[in-house]
């Protein structure tokens, strides 16, 4: 199968580059390098890569692909809240401009937990969005998959975002540097206080997407939850770093920041199995030691 990845430079779809390519389809890669790194940019025989902007309606025209895995997107909460008009105009302006070029008989959309809590930010707004549109188009098969945390990494492709904002490589770099950790929030109704998340590994995420290329050949529409069913809180986290590399982390606790939720646990995920014929199988440990040697 050909497939066309946008945002291909970024973590999770590099990583389900790599997957892709292993399993024996084709790839065409699309990313501006606006966040995404050009050391995610592999060099394999089936693979295209394109530096440009998916939301180029005379680039997208030109390609004829049997599927779109649409990665691309911004994915900070706090900058969009700040800068609502630059996520509305990436997020959904640009992702509809994609829609209605492509040729394609199939979609995948990369979407959130946060869709599921549109009022709390306008990148979960954004989001959701692009869902309804995508519900109620019929120009594709269309497959939906609201992530959870997304964390782990890999050697070729480790988590990097610039600036970094996700609590696991955050955590990792503090035990590394010796320097504080930034909580964000002790007052949640939670029984630490600190909000809780579900994570799982990218790579757990880049097999889900392939178990849905196949799904897709016959199905019209999906939307399905991506994450483990168990949450963890920000201390939870703390705690199991520090015990896996037998290092104490100074703390820092500051307030809340505006569009986190208190709580984000994937549901339905007996179901995402049953369709996808698929299961989580990295674990937390898993995901903080392949972190931990990613980053050292």
């Amino acid at each position: 199968m050909l497939v066309l990845v946008t945002g291909a430079a970024g973590f999770i779809a590099s990583n389900t580059i790599e997957l892709l390519l292993k399993e024996g389809h084709q790839v065409i890669g699309i990313d501006d390098f606006s966040t995404g790194s050009p050391d995610n940019i592999i060099n394999h025989i089936n693979f295209d890569f394109i530096e440009g902007d998916y939301g180029d309606p005379k680039l997208i025209s030109k390609l004829r692909v049997d599927s779109c895995m649409h990665f691309g997107g911004y994915i900070s909460v706090a900058e969009s809240i700040k800068k609502p008009e630059k996520y509305f105009n990436n997020n959904v302006g640009k992702t509809f401009s994609l829609l209605e070029s492509l040729a394609s008989t199939q979609f995948i959309f990369s979407s959130s937990c946060a869709a599921s809590e549109p009022k709390n930010s306008p990148y979960a707004l954004s989001k959701l969005m692009v869902e309804q549109a995508l519900r109620d188009s019929n120009r594709f098969n269309r497959g939906i998959l609201r992530y959870y945390n997304a964390a782990g990494a890999t050697k070729t492709h480790p988590e990097t975002h610039s600036p970094e904002t996700h609590l696991i490589p955050l955590t990792i770099d503090a035990a590394l540097n010796g320097n504080k950790l930034k909580i964000f929030g002790r007052d949640y109704d939670t029984p630490d206080g600190t909000c809780i998340r579900d994570y799982i590994h990218v790579l757990d995420l880049a097999n889900a997407h392939i178990k849905l290329l196949d799904r897709l050949k016959w199905d019209d529409y999906i939307n399905l939850n991506l994450g483990t069913g168990t949450g963890h809180s920000n201390l939870e986290i703390v705690k199991s770093v520090e015990k896996m590399i037998d290092r104490k982390i100074d703390l820092e606790f500051d307030s809340r920041r505006e569009g986190d939720a208190t709580s984000l646990v994937a549901k339905r995920i007996s179901y995402t199995k049953r369709v996808l014929n698929w299961k989580p199988e990295y674990s937390l440990e898993d995901i903080i030691q392949d972190t931990w040697e990613s980053r050292r």
